[in-house]
């Protein structure tokens, strides 16, 4: 379940930024994320134990990028929040390597650390969606993805109880 969800939550902030940059007619911006999520997803791959925190580095400066070009304040902190939690479960995966050698729960500490970012997800896109609401920016593509961040906290409740 962290592999798949460090992998959603990298496509879901690169999707939030390509998004944002590409309806500003940013298109090269747009190219460069995409290619920056592209970059990561391979690092993820061929397991460079370096490449999280470089893309979560990208993906927040092009957050702060995004945010002094004037584009909607509550995609950029959703964009650098998923940058945040794909980092911080690639990292996860590591400490869980270490913990198959040892006498932990992995499935209790991987159930613990879930609820934990399902949590600041929740807290984070509060955030964002009272912003957005606020600037009267809210539109259909939050509600995608809302959606989407909807379906990724169910899987992990019926992948935890099971």
């Amino acid at each position: 379940m962290v592999k798949f969800s460090r992998y959603f939550f990298l496509w879901i902030g690169a999707a939030s930024l390509t998004w944002q940059f590409y309806a500003a007619d940013e298109i090269s911006l747009a190219q460069i994320s995409l290619a920056a999520a592209l970059l990561w997803t391979l690092g993820l791959l061929q397991r460079w134990k370096r490449i999280p925190r470089f893309g979560a580095i990208l993906f927040a400066l092009g957050a702060i990028l995004g945010f002094y070009r004037e584009l909607p304040f509550g995609w950029m902190l959703a964009t650098a929040l998923f940058a945040y939690l794909s980092y911080d479960l690639s990292k996860f995966a590591l400490r869980l390597d270490f913990a198959t050698r040892g006498k932990e729960d992995i499935a209790l500490i991987t159930r613990v650390h879930l609820s934990r970012v399902a949590l600041m997800m929740l807290m984070g896109i509060s955030i964002s969606s009272y912003m957005l609401f606020t600037q009267g920016q809210l539109d259909f593509a939050w509600g995608i993805l809302i959606g989407l961040l909807l379906a990724w906290w169910g899987i992990v409740i019926v992948k935890g109880k099971q």
